[in-house]
């Protein structure tokens, strides 16, 4: 029997490569807000596809603050280098 969750996992998994290129494009050209938004998204629909695939909830809320931590200091030290 088919997983009924294929086509919304499918679906994640694309988003979250088209958000991920989207990221690099814009930082590629120094919008690093946009840049850290493209990258908060991708890893917010990444946690949501492993809740789907049934990781615990507690682990990915840890996880989703972990990562914006990380990626709104790295952008923010961009930001610093840029000015």
């Amino acid at each position: 029997m088919k997983n009924p969750n294929t086509k919304a996992l499918e679906y994640l998994d694309k988003s979250v490569e088209l958000l991920a290129q989207q990221a690099k494009y814009e930082a590629s050209l120094g919008h690093y807000q946009l840049a850290n938004e493209c990258t908060q998204r991708s890893y917010a629909l990444r946690q949501a596809r492993e809740a789907i695939s049934g990781k615990s909830l507690s682990c990915l809320i840890n996880d989703i603050e972990r990562q914006t931590m990380i990626v709104t200091a790295q952008n923010r030290q961009r930001e610093e280098l840029d000015q």
